[in-house]
């Protein structure tokens, strides 16, 4: 008898576990969806406010979007290379923290670099002027956003 209750016992424990991992695995990826349909929101105004402030011309904003958009997926990978690494909780020793640094430093002037070829091959695309314009956009954009985030959370409690 005793032998059935702890299999029923184990059996459930183990039914119990797999729908915790069940629940959570559906958890990350609703948040995963979520947060997708949120970056293509975020995309799609980011691209009307850069054309409608860039004031583009049609020409323009044929030859300058395909060089922009490859830009910025090359930055985003570039991004998600720098995250996974830089995601590991631990302590560093001296040497490790150099090197991990380093690393960080390399990332930027790649990241620095990147930004410069694109912005030569841009030039072919729109006027210099609207070139410099583009980098004061990104960031009012950049800002824009924050502060709509930061006001939502504010709303909700969190800070």
């Amino acid at each position: 008898m005793k032998k059935y209750i702890m299999i029923l016992i184990l059996a459930v424990i183990t039914i119990s576990i797999q729908a915790q991992d069940e629940k959570r695995e559906r958890g990350d990826r609703i948040r995963k969806e979520k947060n997708e349909r949120m970056e293509s929101r975020i995309e799609a105004k980011k691209i009307g406010f850069i054309t409608e402030e860039l004031d583009l011309t049609t020409e323009e904003a044929q030859r300058f979007w395909p060089i922009y958009n490859e830009f910025q997926k090359k930055i985003k990978s570039q991004r998600e290379e720098t995250r996974q690494k830089g995601r590991a909780d631990k302590t560093f020793t001296d040497a490790e923290a150099e090197v991990f640094l380093n690393t960080i430093f390399d990332k930027e002037q790649n990241h620095l670099d990147l930004k410069r070829e694109y912005y030569k091959k841009m030039e072919g695309a729109i006027t210099k002027a609207k070139l410099a314009k583009l980098y004061i956009i990104e960031n009012k954009f950049r800002d824009k956003v924050y502060r709509s985030i930061k006001r939502k959370m504010k709303g909700r409690g969190d800070r």
